[in-house]
């Protein structure tokens, strides 16, 4: 029987061809459940599509419309509408995608003959497909050049397979075997290529291991943690700032100040456990205030006030600058990773590190990650000062 329905599900192979600035991909999309006459899926809007075919046929695309999406460049929607029920689709396409801060374009991607950074913030994969997909992987060719983070290599078909990494489907970091640099230990991997961060790279083992032992066994309840890779794109990408993976922390450069790089592990390492709010809208303020507090406490269980006013003193500073956290049509404002963060200090100031270390953990512990939520649960843990203070801060109206 033939599904006209787009809530079927299916598997995505892209087989990925690297060159100096530009790549070739096909993505191989099966159906697992009945054939379709149509499929849709979203595309960086400088990528080209050069064909698609279904069990070698031609299938008929075309571009629906122009997609916008917070954090990513504009895509183009493309649907693609088969003369006859298909079971599986392979997309060809290729192009170059760089990081374009001025633009504020493709964050965190870059592809060079040395280095290469392919993620989500791109759409260098077909996404928002009307395919429920699972068990993705990427192969990526001429294996024999690369070392591809949380990558597999296959020296009989000189490949690498990156597989269904959870949390980050199709998120490739890819360096030169001839290039690349490693500090190796028991709980991190740091990979670098510039020789220059060497010495800064081998001091980020102590300060990963003093920030995960304070998270892990103190602030938050404790997790069982894979070992993590700590990738570093200087001097390709300069700047951007980074983000957190499952067991994976992707950065520009460490810090050469000890302060600056240690709250740059502290604040993306707790994303492991301060995460869930909707990064979208407002509500993101959540994410990112408790992920800074817990670099915050860490400072301040540490006695280190180099790192708590290194945090804090320039988000003060631009503070009053900022709009409201809150917003009344529920769009993410600017200055969610300052404006929280002194409104919890205002916290910290009238009930101190305990109360501070309850709130977080409060947020971590949160079935449905969201401001009345949070405000409920400090309420129900007796922390009802805090909270009206919370609330009254973001103007949140509680009935």
């Amino acid at each position: 029987m033939e599904n006209t329905k787009m809530d079927i599900n299916g598997t995505m192979t892209i087989t990925l061809e690297l060159f100096d600035d530009s790549f070739e991909a096909e993505a191989h999309i099966k159906f697992l459940d009945d054939p379709v006459r149509e499929v849709s899926f979203i595309l960086n809007n400088d990528l080209c599509i050069e064909s698609i075919t279904s069990s070698n046929r031609s299938v008929s695309f075309y571009k629906q419309e122009t997609v916008e999406q917070m954090f990513r460049p504009l895509s183009q929607k493309i649907t693609a509408a088969g003369s006859f029920p298909m079971s599986e689709i392979d997309i060809r396409y290729n192009g170059s995608i760089h990081f374009d801060e001025a633009n504020q374009k493709n964050w965190h991607n870059e592809i060079t003959e040395d280095f290469v950074s392919l993620n989500w913030y791109s759409v260098w994969f077909p996404d928002s497909l009307s395919v429920n997909t699972s068990d993705d992987k990427v192969i990526i060719k001429n294996g024999h050049k690369w070392f591809v983070v949380k990558g597999e290599y296959h020296d009989a078909d000189d490949v690498w397979i990156y597989g269904n990494q959870e949390s980050d489907r199709c998120n490739i970091v890819a360096f030169s075997k001839e290039k690349l640099h490693t500090v190796i230990s028991p709980a991190v991997d740091i990979f670098y290529i510039d020789e220059s961060i060497k010495d800064t790279a081998e001091k980020c083992v102590d300060i990963y291991n003093s920030i995960l032992q304070y998270y892990n066994n103190i602030l938050f309840d404790k997790k069982v943690i894979s070992k993590m890779d700590i990738v570093c794109a200087y001097p390709y990408i300069k700047t951007g700032g980074a983000y957190q993976r499952e067991n994976l922390v992707w950065c520009t450069v460490p810090d050469s100040d000890e302060a600056g790089r240690t709250y740059l592990f502290a604040h993306e390492i707790a994303h492991i456990w301060c995460c869930g709010a909707d990064c979208g809208s407002w509500e993101d303020w959540l994410n990112e205030t408790t992920a800074d507090w817990s670099a915050l406490l860490f400072a301040l269980y540490r006695n280190d006030r180099s790192l708590f006013d290194n945090i804090l003193k320039p988000k003060i500073e631009l503070y009053d600058k900022l709009p409201a956290i809150k917003t009344s049509d529920g769009s993410r404002p600017d200055g969610v990773h300052e404006k929280g963060t002194v409104l919890f200090y205002q916290v910290y100031q009238k009930y101190g590190y305990d109360t501070m270390v309850e709130i977080v953990r409060c947020f971590s512990r949160l079935k449905q990650k969201n401001t009345k939520e949070l405000i409920d649960g400090l309420i129900k843990i007796g922390l009802r000062g805090a909270a009206d203070m919370i609330a009254e801060g973001i103007n949140y109206d509680r009935k």
